[in-house]
């Protein structure tokens, strides 16, 4: 019998090769997950079977054969003639027949011939229509992840960028100087005045006519999640709202839990706005809104290459609450606070998260000692962690502390 995988496992390979898992939450001793299914799939992935079947295509895992489905020529919604050679170029990488019939099969496709291809097309899959559509679904159950970046090839005539992406990119440099996190916010939402024609939730049935509300509400979840209460936190959009059927506008919202006067007087020098937004007070701090046009570009393409880490690789954001734990210990006067947070870091382990980040540093006059306090966070990305999971943790960072000669307060 094929041991199944755990719920985090799941979602991390639902994420990477189908839909988007929003949240996990525990239920009746089993794990709820709340999934987001894409319009082109609605067909045959809204429901608790679609999904199984999709969990099983994706992790090529089998399913019970009362579950399965396989596409005859019979039953077949629609054929699509194409060859490996075509999925390969489109792909980028060499698949022999054996390969795309094998996945094409987990998801219910009937592959036929061994030069020319003729794909049978299940009519629950109503998003299968090209070959461009084929090559897709190789190339997510291959994993995206597995597929090498190549250069492409240079074009025979040089590409001219849009105003509002050099704008776009100079006011994203404008923001990185000054430390604000660039964030992406849904544009469906509860209200509007645009309605969507068969929206997939009573949350999503409108476009929206703001950037604010939605900031406004991401501010404060930023706030509440901070380590520390006195955290700054700092965020801006570039996005598309639509105030009615006719008109769409670009604009840019700006949020922090700081005074943006300073920050929107220097963006007013920077980018010639003529007239200077409206700050509105908002519960955490403070938030604008305008007009991506109200702005003036600078001459030359942005450089944002400075702010750019190549060496940070992606790591899959954990949907499992943290725990924060604090240490504060004594250390001869003169050791640099930055010794002593590497070594703590060193011995903390892979659950660390987030930290060592030093909040308290004192040194008492006359005294040969300095006071340090720093504040840690754990984070495990395949399960809830228990305290006492955690004080082991960092028992091993006071038994190393001790042996340094340090004190712990």
């Amino acid at each position: 019998m094929t041991s199944l995988p755990g719920v985090g496992a799941v979602a991390e390979a639902l994420i990477n090769h189908a839909f988007e898992v929003e949240e996990m939450v525990e239920k009746d001793g089993d794990m709820e997950m709340d999934i987001k299914i894409l319009p082109d799939r609605a067909s045959d992935a809204k429901s608790v079977l679609g999904v199984a079947r999709e969990v099983s295509a994706v992790m090529n895992l089998p399913l019970k054969d009362e579950y399965k489905f396989t596409t005859t020529k019979e039953s077949a919604r629609t054929t699509i003639e194409f060859s490996a050679k075509v999925i390969s170029d489109l792909v980028g990488v060499e698949f022999s027949v054996e390969d795309i019939k094998s996945y094409l099969s987990r998801v219910g496709v009937l592959v036929e011939g061994e030069e020319t291809l003729t794909a049978h097309i299940p009519a629950e899959r109503q998003d299968l229509n090209i070959k461009e559509d084929l090559a897709d679904e190789v190339a997510r159950l291959y994993g995206y992840a597995n597929v090498p970046a190549r250069a492409l090839l240079a074009p025979v005539v040089a590409p001219v960028d849009h105003p509002d992406f050099i704008l776009s990119n100079q006011i994203r440099e404008f923001f990185a100087r000054g430390g604000f996190t660039e964030v992406y916010g849904y544009s469906f939402t509860a209200k509007g005045v645009v309605e969507i024609e068969k929206p997939l939730a009573s949350d999503k049935a409108y476009l929206r006519t703001n950037l604010t509300d939605w900031m406004s509400a991401t501010l404060v979840s930023n706030i509440k999640h901070s380590l520390f209460p006195k955290d700054e936190v700092k965020l801006f959009e570039i996005g598309n709202v639509f105030v009615s059927e006719d008109e769409e506008q670009k604009r840019i919202c700006v949020a922090a839990n700081i005074s943006l006067q300073s920050v929107i007087n220097e963006l007013k020098q920077e980018f010639n706005i003529t007239e200077l937004p409206e700050i509105k007070k908002i519960e955490g701090g403070e938030v604008v809104e305008l007009l991506l046009s109200s702005l003036k570009a600078k001459d030359g393409a942005a450089d944002l290459s400075p702010f750019i880490k190549s060496d940070v690789n992606y790591k899959p954001v954990s949907v499992y609450p943290r725990i924060v734990r604090d240490i504060a210990l004594f250390v001869p006067a003169g050791t640099a606070s930055s010794e002593v947070g590497e070594m703590i870091k060193q011995n903390a382990g892979p659950l660390l998260a987030e930290g060592p980040i030093l909040f308290d540093e004192f040194t008492k006059p006359g005294e040969d000692r300095t006071s340090l306090a720093y504040r840690l966070a754990f984070q495990a990305s395949d399960r809830t962690l228990e305290d006492a999971e955690v004080n082991t943790l960092m028992e091993k960072v006071y038994k190393v502390v001790k042996e340094r000669g340090w004190e712990v307060r």
